[in-house]
């Protein structure tokens, strides 16, 4: 298989763009997160922190993985609210980027840290200015676990 159809099975093709040459580009890179599958109480996997991420596939008992998850899949808010995401992540902003790769027209990207990852969600330019984000600023990240693919 080709680069570009390896890329658009990964991530989708709502977050890759097509060069004039026919190259994929990631809009916003999909982040690589790392840790150990298991299978009580439900599918999950184990990052370095401690921190536990519900999943939607499986593996054997104590399985290194690798997972990927788009920017655009992560929901970020200023506290806790009801939800169907299984995992809900307590983080801190460590930077918001208005331009550059991944960003442009009213698009944002926010860089942030927890206990054992660092993840980026794509947000919007309102979205920034209403949750009054910048570096330091507590978030609570909600992923859905059938957004967290295995690489």
């Amino acid at each position: 298989m080709t680069r570009l159809g390896t890329t658009l099975l990964s991530y989708g093709t709502d977050s890759v763009e097509l060069s004039r040459r026919g190259s994929a580009r990631s809009l916003a890179r999909p982040h690589l997160l790392r840790g150990t599958w298991h299978a009580l109480p439900e599918p999950s996997v184990e990052l370095e922190g401690g921190v536990r991420l519900k999943v939607d596939f499986t593996a054997s008992e104590g399985e290194p993985v690798r997972l990927g998850v788009d920017p655009e899949s992560i929901l970020l808010a200023v506290r806790r609210y009801p939800t169907s995401a299984r995992n809900m992540m307590n983080a801190i902003v460590e930077a918001v980027r208005t331009r550059g790769r991944g960003t442009g027209g009213l698009r944002c990207l926010v860089e942030a840290r927890g206990k054992g990852f660092r993840l980026t969600a794509a947000v919007t330019r309102a979205t920034v200015r209403e949750f009054r984000l910048r570096t330091g600023r507590r978030v609570v990240l909600y992923v859905k676990a059938t957004a967290l693919k295995r690489l």
